[in-house]
C-alpha cells in the first residue's frame, strides 16, 4: 500500500504538471481560435460532436473502467478480446451515424448543410479511441502517467496547431475536424510504442460477460451523468439558437478550466481507490486529501472570474465574448460542488458503491435536464448554467450519505475553512476594480491581488497538515539540491510525512 500511494502521488505530479502544460496550449490556441472564429461556429462545432459522442456512449459498455478495475492482471488475450469488442460496437456506431446523420441534423432550427459531413467525419475519429485505449488501459492499471501524459501533450499541441493553421488558410469550421482525426492517430500511435500488445481479433463469451458484468452498470452511470449535459445542444439549442449554444460552449469550456485538474487526479484517483477499498480509513483519509487540493483550486478559479472575469474577457477574448460573462461566472461557481461530488462518486464507485452512485447521477440529470431547458426558455441561455450550478450543489451532500451521517459531518467541518481565503480575495479583487482603470489594469492587478489575498488567505486558515506538508515539499526540494540523491530525497519525504 505504500508502494501504490507512493505512485499515486508521483502520478498526481505528473498529471497536474501535464495539465498545466496542455491547458497552457489550449489556453492560446482557444484565444486565437474565439477570435478568429464567431460563436455561430462554435454551436456547429459544439452540435456536430455532441451528436458522434452520445451516440458513441450509447454503443459502449464500459470496457476501459471494467478492465481498470480487475483485481487480476490483464492478459494478452483479455486485451484483444476486449479490442475485439470495441471493434464490433464502434462499427455499429459509425453506421448508425453515417445514415442517421441528415434525420439528426433536422432537430435543429435552420441547419447548415455542412453539419451532416461533420458529424459523418468526426465519427470515424472513434476508432482511433479503440486503438489507443488497449495502451491506455495496460499503463492506468499500474499507475505509468508518464508515458499518457507526454502523447498527450503531443496530441494537444498538433491539435491547435493544425486547426488555428487551417482557420488561418479558411477551413473554418472543419479546421477542428481535421485536427480531431489526426490528434487521435498521433496519440494512438505514441501510445502503442510505450505499451504494445499483439494486435488480433479474438472472442470468448464468458470473458465479454465478465467485461460487460461491470462495464455496462458503469456505463450507464457515465449515460445517466451526460443527460444533464445534452440538454444544451439539443432542447436548449432549439430555445435559443446556435449562437447561444456558441456562447454556453465557449462559457462552459472556459469556466470549467479547473475540472482539467480533475482529469489529471481522475487518471489516478480511480485506481488508487480500487486497490485501497479493503481500508475503509485510508479511503476517508485519501477523500480529505483530494478534496482540499481540488477546493481550494475551485474557489481561486470562482474568484478570479467573479472580479476580474469581464475586463480579463474583453482584453483577451474581444468584447464579442462579453454576452457570456454572467454564464462564465455560474458556471465557475459550480465547479467547487461539481469537483466534490466527482470525487466523491469516484471512490464510492471504486470501493463497491456502483449501484447508489448510478442512482444519484439518474437524479441528477433527471433533475438537470428538465432545468435547463425550463431556465432556458425563462433566462436565455444563461438559465442552463443556473440548472448546472442547481444540480451540482445538490449531488454532493447525497454523495456524502453514501459514506454515513459521520463521515459527511467529518468531511463537512474539514471544508469550511475554504471559505476564509474565497471571502479574502473577494474583497481584493472587487477592491482593485474599484480603483483600477484601463483593461489591463483591471485584469492583471484584479488577477494579482486576488491570487496573494487567497494564497494568504489561505495559508493562515488551513489545517496544520496542509501547512506541514507545504514544508515538507519545499524542504524535500532543497534537500534534494543539495544532495542529489531519489533515496535520500523519498527518506527525507517519509520523516515528514511521518511528522504530518
Amino acid at each position: 500500500m505504500d508502494d501504490l500511494n507512493s505512485k499515486a502521488k508521483r502520478g498526481i505530479g505528473v498529471q497536474i504538471v501535464r495539465q498545466f502544460l496542455i491547458q497552457g496550449v489550449n489556453a492560446v490556441g482557444g484565444v486565437l481560435m474565439a477570435r478568429m472564429l464567431g460563436p455561430a461556429e462554435f454551436g456547429l462545432y459544439a452540435v456536430a460532436t455532441f451528436v458522434v459522442s452520445a451516440t458513441a456512449m450509447l454503443g459502449d459498455f464500459g470496457l476501459a473502467p471494467s478492465f481498470i478495475q480487475r483485481r487480476e492482471e490483464l492478459t494478452d488475450r483479455d486485451l484483444q478480446i476486449g479490442f475485439t469488442l470495441q471493434q464490433v460496437l464502434i462499427t455499429g456506431v459509425v453506421i448508425t451515424l453515417w445514415f442517421a446523420a441528415p434525420y439528426l441534423v433536422e432537430l435543429y432550427p435552420d441547419p447548415l448543410p455542412e453539419t451532416v459531413w461533420l458529424i459523418r467525419a468526426l465519427s470515424f475519429g472513434l476508432y482511433l479511441t479503440a486503438w489507443r485505449a488497449m495502451s491506455a488501459i495496460q499503463l492506468e492499471r499500474h499507475l505509468q502517467f508518464g508515458p499518457m501524459a507526454r502523447a498527450d501533450l503531443a496530441e494537444t499541441v498538433s491539435f491547435q496547431v493544425i486547426a488555428v493553421g487551417l482557420v488561418l488558410s479558411g477551413y473554418g469550421v472543419w479546421s477542428f475536424v481535421w485536427a480531431t482525426l489526426i490528434r487521435g492517430g498521433l496519440g494512438a500511435f505514441l501510445l502503442y510504442l510505450v505499451a504494445p500488445w499483439p494486435v488480433r481479433f479474438a472472442w470468448d463469451w464468458s470473458a465479454v460477460r465478465s467485461i460487460l458484468r461491470y462495464g455496462v452498470p458503469f456505463q450507464f452511470q457515465s449515460l445517466c451523468n451526460s443527460l444533464g449535459n445534452w440538454a444544451v445542444p439539443t432542447f436548449v439549442a432549439s430555445a435559443v439558437g446556435v449562437q447561444a449554444v456558441g456562447y454556453l460552449t465557449w462559457s462552459f469550456g472556459q469556466g470549467k478550466r479547473p475540472l482539467m485538474l480533475v482529469d489529471a487526479v481522475a487518471r489516478v484517483a480511480y485506481p488508487h481507490f480500487s486497490r485501497a477499498q479493503g481500508d475503509r480509513g485510508l479511503v476517508e483519509y485519501l477523500i480529505s486529501r483530494y478534496l482540499t487540493v481540488l477546493l481550494l483550486v475551485a474557489g481561486w478559479w470562482f474568484v478570479l472570474l467573479l472580479t476580474t472575469g469581464a475586463p480579463a474577457v474583453e482584453l483577451v477574448f474581444t468584447a464579442k465574448w462579453l454576452p457570456a460573462v454572467p454564464a462564465l461566472v455560474l458556471v465557475a461557481l459550480a465547479v467547487a460542488p461539481d469537483m466534490a461530488s466527482w470525487l466523491l462518486s469516484v471512490s464510492l464507485n471504486a470501493t463497491g458503491g456502483l449501484g447508489y452512485v448510478t442512482r444519484l447521477v439518474l437524479i441528477r440529470s433527471l433533475i438537470v435536464f428538465p432545468l435547463s431547458i425550463a431556465f432556458a426558455h425563462l433566462f436565455g441561455f444563461n438559465g442552463a448554467a443556473i440548472a448546472y450550478l442547481l444540480a451540482s450543489a445538490l449531488m454532493v451532500p447525497y454523495c456524502l450519505l453514501g459514506f454515513g451521517r459521520s463521515f459527511a459531518r467529518r468531511i463537512s467541518l474539514d471544508m469550511v475553512w475554504v471559505l476564509v481565503p474565497v471571502l479574502a480575495a473577494i474583497a481584493a479583487g472587487f477592491g482593485v476594480q474599484g480603483v483600477a482603470s484601463g483593461l489591463w489594469a483591471r485584469t492583471i492587478g484584479g488577477t494579482l491581488a486576488v491570487t496573494f489575498a487567497y494564497a494568504i488567505a489561505a495559508y493562515v486558515s488551513c489545517p496544520d497538515w496542509v501547512r506541514k506538508q507545504i514544508r515538507s515539499v519545499l524542504l524535500s526540494r532543497r534537500f534534494a539540491r543539495q544532495v542529489g540523491t531519489s533515496g535520500s530525497q523519498e527518506e527525507m519525504i517519509a520523516k515528514n510525512d511521518a511528522g504530518g
